[in-house]
Order: structure tokens, then C-alpha cells, then sequence
């Protein structure tokens, strides 16, 4: 045995030379790896991992200044001075208006111009006399030297503290209400004796509620960002072209990440534009734009940055949460790194990792996919982030009543053909009528007014896409454009054209008019959005592709529309395989309503998608849809896809390639990558853990594998299968359970004749979605995974895996998933889950020999029944 292990010990110290002399061999060809590293996934992928790429020399500041000044794009703003100047403005808003609220705050330029259309906001300045009765409440916003008014900076912040605490106490002297409205991104402990002072805390993000919680403080709401619609809006973007480039404004972050998405921009079809904000003689030399950088970078020169993402389709948001709803309102496509925020709000915005999936994003774009998702961003953030809702929400919090008040439209329709089109609708405070009994209606019941044709397809959010051009401008009416219409999309009008694509402001227009239909010509003040969510029935086809399906991607779906639209399927539409592709949507019975809108919406406009529904509610898990999608597949292949993720680096492109390359193979399977609410992303590499048992990427005996790995399992998202390999042995997934898809790989490996292991990414999880099965702990939670856990004992003794399971998996599964899991259960669960968890452990007990401290104390508090005192010891001791 000792002979064999050190051949085997020479036979790999001698492949790591060669490695070695490899990579030097690499490293020697320097234009020929920057090709590779750059246009070549796999290649990426490799010499990430082994190469050290080499960093630019090291300048002198002068020298750094010199190369700066002559790379610099100085001539960038004298070109496009006149497009800047040309983009209209809002207007104003007809469907807001200002709250007759007196509100006194402190804050910076930033929030006064945020919040000054809601309220009448009154900067206090504390070299005035302020006659506090005045007001109905103080918001402050800011600690900074921005902040409005004539503060004295004298002993740095004590004095401004001083000065608002004194502020504080005069409002709470006449029982006025004390707004904290915390949105700065770092946290300071000179802040907390004002925090403590205030009535309520308003902030942006959960680590902000942990600091407050950590000092004591519990009177603090989380909230989102806002942006005021008259400054971040769509108006004017098409005016004129929009640049088919990228826009990025912001330093140099000296971030690994940041680099991968530019150098994504730079070797994509788009061009890249920089907007350095700082001045080019900037320090410290840490942020300094790498060289290779320079000739993309142009200075800001006084012009709003709204304006120049108005120019652009695209633009870049890094560690930027808040220019998200910015750049989303003025009509751009947004490219982020990940964060949960994001992907759990902004299933739309593109959260990107390596340079290739910016190419991917970039390059796998046509023009009505690209409009779609602009107008996606800019629908998103009117319907649910303006200041005025923000503004109406905090000071209700306080007890005061600003009425703001909602909407109503009117559809009228000639028919119940335009009644059913009317119950399609996204907005819900609308009301049809029959053209019929239109002269009966109460016009002062209603705002806003449509008109339906029979002869029209209304899609879902045609009234609030209508509604919302109003929100942003002061206008009579407000217009759907033509596809071929030589008025610009989101510009001015005077000229109804059409009344079965406009919304109509009913005061603005005389009743006998709206009841006749008829209008006199250039007599209102209108605006024109798009063109999408309205065309002629005759129009309206189906997306045809007359490629001959290779691959079932079964999409198993439960109330998760938004993630289906925007993170699963758009995906998908980013693969060179798309049109080959089988995708097969099971909706295992939502109940939400915009996710049975969405399924229906992608299903009439992509005839590749087979449409199943249970209506029963749904089953409690994915294994039912996924178990009918096997039923419905007719592809001699099969993978998964969950609405939450992403396939990415065209994965399945290459695995379709692999396993049909070689017959004898029944699966390939690739890694992920994961993202957690940590920001961490970890690579689960299935490849690496495989190779270092098979030496080789064709594995003859997956079964073996299995067994040698201690039942290593990847994600049956990350792989492709030959479907007769799941039907030939009656393989399914374990009904209404958790964990049901870790088992079934297992089943897989056990079954399959031939493996093929990829190094490549294919699929990316993430870990943090709201409302995920995994994340939501309660008694539930541990019923499924008992139903699992029936199954897999039942699996492990019928192919002698039993005791590899419990001698080197069972012990630490059970500490670092089931009982770790009870930190997050929810209160009054703890004797349901227990009792249910310790079924569990009761299957496995007698033939467990590792007793893990953890597990003892489980056993203790369990058997005394002490289930509430055991779950806090877990939050005590679970790191």
C-alpha cells in the first residue's frame, strides 16, 4: 500500500511540474492569453485560477497625470453639448399633488430636491428665527458639510449635534413629531444621541437596523429609496438616438469586480463611456483609473449625470443601490454586482460577476428586447418609488394624514370583449363600462379616462404605463405611440391621434366632448410614451422558431413571476441554444396574481414554451412541477431551471454539445456559483472535487464516484441528462418535501451508465431570495424535510450507501443545516419543529458513532422537552 501511494505521490508531483512548466509556456505568450482570458470562457476559467495576471507598472503621480491628460476624452463633451442641451424637461405632474403639509427639515441639496414637490418643505437654517408651530413635524436627513442653511462647523461634528439636539428638543417642547431619515451608506456613532432623540428612524438597509438594535435603539423602520419623478423620468431619451454604448460614472474602486464588468463593456460590440466625477488631479493613487481605462474617460463638467444616462442604453450601477432607481427612471438598462437588495427588488437589473456574462448581456440584446426592459426599469420605479408615496408613508408613521390621494380611471369599452381585456389590467383601481351606459357614469367619481377597441390587444400594463405618464409630467392627455410613428416616443404632443391609445385627465376636457369622442385639433397639452402593451389583434403573433428542439428545460413555478421574467428566462433568451430549446413551465397552482399575468404574458409570446397549471393551490415544493415536466418533455434531453436563478456563461450550450458528442454518456454536470446575504459569492466546483477522484472528466462509474465523494451532490440545475434516464427508471422526485433535489442527483449517479464533468459555471444561485423554501424556517420547514428524509434512508440501504452516509455526512448535515436552521425559526414553532426534528434523528440514531457537542445538547433539551430554552441555545452557540 505504501508503495502504491508513493507512486501515486510521484506520478502527481510530476503532473504539477509539468503544470507548471506549462503555465510558464503560457505566461510567455502574452497577446495570445490576453485573447484567450478575454474571448473564451473556458480559458477565462482557468487562467483565473492559475495565473497571476500581471499589474500595470507603478507611476509616479506625475507620470501618471502626463499619460492622463493625453488619453483623456476632453473631446467628448464639445460633441455632444447640444444633445445634452436638447433633452426635454418635465413639466411638472398631473397626478400628484403637493401634500398642504408645512414640514421644517435639515438636510442636504439631494434630499431638499427629492422631496420638495411632496410637501411644503422649509430648510431650516439655524441663523434664523424658526416659528415652530408652524410646522407639523422635523425631518432630518443629514449630518454633512452640504447640509442646507448656515450651520458652524467649529469642533467638527459636536457642534452641529449640539445645534439640532437643541432643534429637537424645541419641536418635542410643542409636541411635534421628530423624523430621523437615515440614507447615508456609512454608519457614524456621533449620530446616536440625535437617532435617540427622534421619534421614529427611517432607514435603507438591514445592517443599518442591526447597528440601531446594537445601540438600543428599536423605533426604526426599513424602508426603500425614492426618486423624484419631475428630475429622474424618461422624458426626451429618444429625441435624438440613444448611444448603443455603455455609461459609467464613478471612481475607480480598485475592485477586482469592477474591472471584470468594464473589461466585460470593452469586449462586448457596445462602447464605453467613463464619467470620472473627481477631478483628474485627484488623490489617493489607489483610485486612479488603471491606463488601459484612460481613453474611455471624460470629465462631467458641470452637466447633471441624469442627463448623460439619458444618451445612453445601457449604464453601469457598482456598490450603488440608490443610482439604481435612478438610472432605472431615466429609461437605461442597468448592469449591477450583486447584492440580495437588489435581486430581490430588481429582478431586471443584470447582476453580473465575470466579464463574460457582460458580453453575454450585451451582446445577446435586439432592439425590442432592449426597449422592453428600459421600459420594464422605468414602469418599476414609477409604480412603486416615487417621493410622494415615500413622503405620505413616513409622516403617516407619525400620526400625520397628508390624503394623498389615489387615482381612479374609467375604461370604457364597447363590448365584453373589451371587458375581458379590461380584467387582464395590472392596476386595480379602475372601473369598467359598457359605452352603452357611458352617459349614466359620474365623471367626477374618476381622474383618468380610456377608451377600449375590440379591435386592440390590451396587454397587462397598458393603464399603468399610461397613468405613469402623468406621474412624471403636467399634461391633458397621454398617448401610446406607433411602432412607425414619426413622433419620438417619450416627447411632447399637442395632437390626439388615436383615442383607443390614449388616457384622458377628465378635467381637462369638456363632458360633451368625452362622451362624443370628439376633440379639437391641437387644443391640449399631451405627451407620448411608447408603443408597447397595445396592437392590432391581427398583429399579435407568436414568436416563431423552426429549429428542431434538442433540450427540455423544465421551469418549475410558484409565485415568483417577477424572478421568471427577468433572472430564469431572460437568461435563457441570452443562450446560443434558445431556439433549440423545449422550455417547459409548470406552475405548480400561484396564487399571486402578477405571476399568473407574467406566465401567461412570456407564454403567447414565445412558442417554445409548453404551459402546464395545477389549480390547487400548489403542493408545497418543486418536486411535483418538476416530476410533470419530465411527463410533458419530448426533448431526448432534459435540465432545470428554478425562476430564481440564472443559467449563465452559456453553460447549457456546451453541456448540449458534450453529451451529444459521446453516446454512452447519460449525464454532464458543470458547478455554480452562489450568492448568499452575505455579498460572498462561493463557487461550488463539482469539477475539481470529481477530478481529484476520477483523473479524468469521462467518469465510467458515476456510481462509484458517488460512493468515493461521500455522496457528493451539485445542483440538477448545473447539468443535462438523457430524459430515458430518468423514465427508463422510473426516477421522481419526492412530492411536497425539501431537499428533494439532493436526493434525486444521488439517484442519478446511481443509475447512470456514463459521466461527463465540466469546468465551467453553469447556473447561478441565489441563496438570499425572499420567500425562498430554504429561507423560511418554521415547522414547515422540517415536515418537508422529514418526508425527504423517509425516502432517502429507504435509497441509501437499497444501494449500500447507508454507511457512508451516516459515518461521514449524517453528523455534520444535521449540526450544519437542520439544527443551525433553528436560528431563523419563527417564534411559537420551536416544540412542532423540534418534535419533528427529532423524528429525524431518531431514523439515524442507533448507527450514529460521531456525537457532535451540538447533537448532545440537542438530545438533552429535546428529551426534557425544553424546545424554546434548546432554540436559543442554538442562537448562542450556532456560528
Amino acid at each position: 500500500m505504501n508503495n502504491f501511494n508513493s507512486k501515486y505521490e510521484e506520478k502527481l508531483n510530476k503532473i504539477k511540474e509539468r503544470k507548471k512548466e506549462l503555465l510558464k509556456n503560457i505566461d510567455t505568450e502574452k497577446e495570445i492569453v490576453k485573447y484567450l482570458r478575454e474571448n473564451d470562457q473556458s480559458w477565462y476559467f482557468f487562467l483565473k485560477d492559475n495565473l497571476i495576471i500581471e499589474k500595470e507598472k507603478k507611476l509616479s503621480k506625475e507620470e501618471y497625470l502626463q499619460i492622463k491628460q493625453r488619453k483623456f476624452d476632453n473631446e467628448y463633451l464639445g460633441l455632444i453639448r447640444n444633445r445634452l442641451k436638447s433633452i426635454s424637461k418635465s413639466n411638472g405632474s398631473r397626478f400628484y399633488e403637493k401634500m398642504n403639509t408645512n414640514i421644517a427639515t435639515v438636510c442636504d441639496l439631494k434630499f431638499y430636491n427629492t422631496f420638495k414637490d411632496t410637501v411644503n418643505l422649509e430648510v431650516v437654517d439655524p441663523q434664523k428665527k424658526l416659528d415652530i408651530t408652524l410646522y407639523e413635524a422635523l425631518i432630518i436627513s443629514s449630518f454633512n458639510e452640504s447640509l442646507c442653511g448656515e450651520w458652524v462647523y467649529n469642533d467638527k461634528e459636536n457642534s452641529i449635534i449640539n445645534q439640532m439636539l437643541a432643534i429637537v428638543n424645541e419641536f418635542h417642547k410643542y409636541g411635534k413629531p421628530v423624523i430621523f431619515y437615515d440614507q447615508r451608506k456609512d454608519v457614524n456613532n456621533y449620530i446616536l444621541e440625535v437617532a435617540k432623540n427622534s421619534d421614529i428612524i427611517f432607514t435603507t438597509t438591514r445592517n443599518k437596523l442591526r447597528y440601531y438594535h446594537e445601540n438600543n435603539i428599536y423605533n426604526v423602520e426599513i424602508g426603500s429609496y425614492t426618486i423624484n419623478p419631475q428630475l429622474f423620468n424618461p422624458i426626451g431619451i429618444y429625441d435624438i438616438p440613444r448611444v448603443d454604448g455603455v455609461l459609467y460614472e464613478g471612481d475607480w474602486e480598485n475592485n477586482f469586480l469592477q474591472e471584470e464588468i468594464l473589461d466585460g463593456v470593452v469586449n462586448s460590440d457596445k462602447n464605453l463611456k467613463i464619467i470620472e466625477p473627481g477631478s483628474i488631479y485627484k488623490t489617493p493613487e489607489e483610485y486612479n483609473y488603471p491606463t488601459k481605462y484612460l481613453k474611455y474617460i471624460s470629465p462631467l463638467d458641470g452637466y447633471t449625470s441624469k442627463d448623460f444616462h439619458k444618451l445612453y442604453n445601457y449604464s453601469i450601477a457598482f456598490n450603488d443601490i440608490e443610482r439604481i432607481y435612478e438610472l432605472q427612471a431615466t429609461g437605461s438598462i442597468v448592469i449591477s454586482n450583486y447584492h440580495p437588495y437588489i435581486n430581490n427588488n430588481f429582478p431586471n437589473v443584470y447582476t453580473v460577476d465575470t466579464q463574460f456574462e457582460v458580453i453575454n448581456v450585451l451582446n445577446s440584446q435586439n432592439p425590442q428586447s432592449m426597449y422592453q426592459l428600459q421600459l420594464e426599469g422605468v414602469r418599476n420605479v414609477m409604480n412603486n418609488y416615487t417621493c410622494y408615496e415615500k413622503m405620505d408613508l413616513v409622516l403617516n408613521k407619525v400620526g400625520i394624514n397628508c390624503n394623498l390621494k389615489p387615482r381612479r380611471v374609467l375604461v370604457v369599452g364597447c363590448s365584453n370583449k373589451s371587458r375581458e381585456q379590461f380584467e387582464r389590467q395590472s392596476y386595480k383601481n379602475a372601473q369598467f363600462a359598457l359605452l352603452s351606459e357611458f352617459k349614466n357614469i359620474n365623471f367626477s367619481d374618476f381622474d383618468f379616462l380610456v377608451y377600449f377597441n375590440d379591435n386592440y390587444f390590451y396587454e397587462e400594463y397598458y393603464l399603468e404605463d399610461l397613468l405613469n405618464g402623468f406621474k412624471y409630467t403636467n399634461s391633458d392627455f397621454v398617448a401610446k405611440n406607433d411602432k412607425n410613428d414619426a413622433i419620438k416616443s417619450f416627447s411632447y404632443i399637442n395632437e390626439i391621434t388615436d383615442i383607443y391609445k390614449t388616457m384622458f385627465h377628465i378635467k381637462s376636457f369638456l363632458k360633451e366632448d368625452i362622451i362624443s369622442q370628439r376633440f379639437k385639433p391641437n387644443a391640449y397639452n399631451g405627451f407620448c410614451i411608447d408603443h408597447l402593451e397595445v396592437s392590432l389583434k391581427k398583429d399579435k403573433k407568436l414568436k416563431e422558431s423552426n429549429e428542431l428542439k434538442e433540450l427540455s428545460v423544465i421551469v418549475p413555478i410558484y409565485n415568483n413571476g417577477k424572478f421568471l421574467e427577468y433572472k430564469c428566462f431572460e437568461s435563457l433568451k441570452r443562450s446560443s441554444i434558445f431556439n433549440k430549446m423545449e422550455i417547459i413551465f409548470v406552475d405548480d397552482g400561484s396564487t399571486d396574481n402578477e405571476t399568473l399575468k407574467i406566465v401567461n404574458r412570456l407564454f403567447r409570446s414565445y412558442d417554445n414554451i409548453i404551459l402546464y397549471t395545477f389549480n390547487d393551490y400548489g403542493s408545497g415544493s418543486a418536486s411535483r412541477p418538476r416530476n410533470k415536466g419530465i411527463e410533458l418533455a419530448t426533448c431526448e434531453y432534459v435540465t432545470y431551471l428554478d425562476p430564481d436563478n440564472e443559467a449563465i456563461n452559456d453553460g447549457y450550450a456546451r453541456l448540449l454539445c458534450d453529451i451529444k458528442s459521446r453516446e454512452s454518456l447519460d449525464v454532464v454536470v458543470g458547478n455554480i456559483s452562489r450568492y448568499d446575504s452575505s455579498l460572498n459569492k462561493k463557487e461550488i466546483n463539482y469539477y475539481n472535487t470529481a477530478f481529484k477522484i476520477t483523473h479524468s472528466d469521462i467518469v465510467r462509474n458515476p456510481k462509484e464516484l458517488l460512493k468515493k465523494s461521500n455522496l457528493k451532490v451539485q445542483s440538477i440545475q448545473a447539468l443535462i441528462a438523457k430524459k430515458s434516464l430518468i423514465t427508463d427508471n422510473n426516477l421522481k422526485m419526492v412530492e411536497s418535501a425539501a431537499g428533494q433535489d439532493t436526493l434525486f442527483f444521488q439517484e442519478l449517479l446511481v443509475h447512470a451508465n456514463e459521466l461527463k464533468i465540466v469546468n465551467m459555471n453553469i447556473h447561478v444561485y441565489y441563496a438570499a431570495v425572499d420567500n425562498s423554501v430554504t429561507n423560511t424556517v418554521s415547522s414547515n420547514f422540517y415536515k418537508k424535510y422529514y418526508k425527504v428524509e423517509k425516502e432517502r434512508i429507504k435509497f441509501l440501504h437499497r444501494h449500500d450507501l447507508f454507511d457512508i452516509y451516516i459515518n461521514k455526512k449524517f453528523p455534520l448535515y444535521f449540526v450544519n443545516w437542520y439544527l443551525k436552521k433553528l436560528t431563523s425559526l419563527k417564534k411559537g414553532e420551536e416544540s412542532e419543529s423540534l418534535i419533528i426534528l427529532k423524528k429525524i434523528y431518531d431514523m439515524y440514531s442507533p448507527y450514529v458513532k460521531i456525537d457532535d457537542d451540538l447533537i448532545k445538547m440537542f438530545r438533552k433539551y429535546v428529551e426534557r422537552g425544553r424546545y424554546v430554552d434548546f432554540v436559543i441555545y442554538c442562537k448562542e452557540n450556532c456560528k
